[in-house]
């Protein structure tokens, strides 16, 4: 998956770039966007989870993850996501990382 862990940015900028590309976020805290990926071959949906830290008024991407929307713990280790779920997750990130490259820089947050 593209590489975008790391990435610091203004906490509004990323909430509503993310909401912009169907990500959805719940009321935890620190954030975790989620966005709905479905095989339309299974019919099974997977879900692209970005984590991200806090730092005052800034978010830290952390790294992403995927896997099917709907298992416990136990079963995610286990399961198999299929390489176009994979693929389409990827596109998706260099989505993000392109837009974001592309704005105006990112503060230097350690």
């Amino acid at each position: 998956m593209k590489r975008i862990k790391g990435l610091v940015y203004d906490r509004e900028r990323i909430d509503r770039f993310f909401r912009s590309r169907g990500f959805v976020c719940g009321n935890k805290t620190p954030p975790v966007y989620e966005l709905r990926i479905r095989d339309h071959i299974s019919g099974q949906e997977y879900c692209l989870r970005i984590p991200t830290q806090e730092n005052n008024d800034y978010l830290r991407l952390c790294k992403p993850v995927i896997d099917r929307k709907n298992s416990g713990p136990d079963q995610r280790e286990h399961q198999s996501i299929p390489g176009h779920i994979k693929e389409a997750a990827d596109h998706k990130l260099a989505e993000i990382f392109s837009y974001l490259d592309s704005e105006a820089p990112s503060p230097n947050k350690n």
